[in-house]
């Protein structure tokens, strides 16, 4: 029976051309998963994104439901932008 591995063939029974593939084989494998991970977490994010000015519109078109007049939906987008940096 042989040694276990220590390292790539290092004191293993692989042959160094076996155990070179076997370890790209792996990092490949690892480096798309990370790869997808980070897709995955950008999706996420864009999506979080997209909910949260989902709800800004659903809160101001409520809120501007009881005032119908243009002017004072204009005041107060303008204000917004103002007061909180938007735009």
């Amino acid at each position: 029976m042989g040694r276990p591995c220590r390292g790539i063939a290092e004191g293993c029974d692989l042959t160094e051309a076996r155990a070179d593939r076997e370890y790209h084989a792996l990092r490949e494998q690892i480096e798309g998963i990370l790869s997808e991970g980070k897709i995955h977490t950008r999706q996420a994010g864009e999506w979080e994104r997209v909910e949260t000015y989902w709800h800004i519109g659903d809160a101001l078109q409520t809120h501007f439901r009881g005032h119908p007049r243009a002017r004072y939906r204009q005041q107060i987008a303008l204000n917004l932008r103002n007061n909180m940096n938007l735009g």
